[in-house]
């Protein structure tokens, strides 16, 4: 083992990879579980063990319905449609980020973290962000409109407001598609951003310990 060990092994940086089918029922289990949890606390609505709660996931490439019941405090069944119920038990409180939890009996720890009402969860090298919504609301979720988002690759913004942990690049250097460029700290999570495609960076415009903003020029390509 040497200091070069990860770039030896990983020489064109880190991937987030998509999870698999039954990993990503999993982990919407876990999410719905938390975000039931936080229902709990603020008492928005009547939840009762034994109820089933009508409810939809919408993630990067989809959405799936599903039912949610409380069977205690921290245990919940979770069904999607067509699938067998899941039997989910979350270790978990308000402002954690790591929420530990078994499903069917099965031990899963995930990374959980909400801005506003989109949650973001890491296991493993996956990653999922989703937004749970009430049943009833999915008509009009459906009808609100797609921003439509111009992609410059020869530019990295920053996708949120944070600090600039580390620069992983400097000017002059060639990179590769998904080479780790920098990490962006925000709410407690180290936020890795990479290359959408190979380049030349011409440009830098902070150093670490910058705070920025959203959208702000972080590095230029040639």
């Amino acid at each position: 083992m040497h200091t070069g060990f990860i770039q030896e092994k990983f020489p064109k940086g880190f991937k987030i990879i998509k999870p698999g089918k039954q990993r990503l029922l999993d982990i919407l289990s876990i999410v719905a579980s938390v975000d039931l949890i936080s229902q709990f606390r603020y008492q928005s609505e009547n939840i009762s063990s034994g109820s089933a709660i009508s409810r939809s996931a919408y993630y990067y490439d989809g959405s799936l319905d599903f039912e949610i019941m409380s069977l205690d405090k921290e245990t919940f069944s979770v069904k999607f449609h067509g699938e067998t119920a899941k039997k989910v038990k979350v270790n978990w409180t308000i402002g954690k980020s790591l929420v530990e939890a078994k499903i069917d009996g099965k031990s899963i720890v995930l990374k959980v973290a909400r801005i506003n009402s989109i949650y973001q969860a890491r296991f493993r090298g996956s990653e999922l962000k989703c937004v749970i919504i009430r049943k009833e609301f999915t008509p009009l979720f459906n009808l609100m409109p797609k921003k439509q988002k111009d992609i410059n690759f020869k530019v990295l913004n920053c996708p949120m407001p944070g600090l600039l942990v580390s620069l992983n690049v400097s000017i002059g250097e060639k990179v590769e598609e998904g080479q780790a460029l920098c990490i962006v700290e925000a709410m407690k999570m180290e936020n890795v951003l990479y290359a959408e495609q190979p380049g030349v960076i011409k440009k830098i415009n902070f150093v670490e310990g910058d705070i920025l903003s959203l959208d702000d020029k972080i590095i230029e390509f040639e």
